[in-house]
């Protein structure tokens, strides 16, 4: 099913949202750490918004994007167990109300070897020290939650669990 932000109901828009307001790209490629600005560089741009309000928004971006049902039960046995009893209707429901702004991922994300160390120099660098034992072993440890992405272009709003 595709989703587009004219196809959402009312009540599904965030109060100070309007779909005119949002673009995807903007939200769409970056771990909820990043955004909180643990990846921030001395040049960027700052600004200052309620935590309530900045989750308002991205919840709306959110909808948007693709749950790998499935996969995300079995990686997250906390959500398993509380979809299972009842306490969450879903692991979709999870990963928009909860799982994003605690850095899961929706679906099983596969990093492109041979772009992501000419990207990051720095992670072939670790990879030889033996810091870490590949780009994949890095993004999924630290490379998500500093805000690299996977593979060139990649967004978690264009990303499909079917694609990997």
């Amino acid at each position: 099913m595709v989703r587009t932000l004219d196809g959402l109901a009312k009540n599904e828009i965030a109060s100070d949202a309007s779909p005119g307001d949002l673009s995807p790209q903007s939200v769409g490629m970056l771990s909820y750490s990043y955004l909180c600005g643990a990846g921030s560089s001395a040049g960027t741009r700052l600004v200052e918004i309620p935590e309530n309000r900045l989750k308002s928004l991205l919840a709306v971006l959110l909808y948007f994007v693709e749950v790998d049902e499935d996969w995300y039960l079995a990686t997250n046995s906390d959500v398993a167990d509380a979809v299972k009893s009842g306490k969450l209707a879903s692991g979709r429901a999870h990963y928009q109300s909860s799982g994003f702004f605690e850095d899961r991922w929706p679906f099983r994300i596969e990093v492109d070897q041979s772009w992501y160390e000419t990207e990051y120099p720095d992670v072939q660098k670790a990879i030889r020290r033996g810091s870490v034992d590949s780009c994949q072993d890095h993004f999924n440890r630290y490379g998500f939650r500093e805000g690299r992405l996977p593979s060139a272009g990649w967004s978690l709003l264009s990303a499909r669990s079917s694609d990997v």
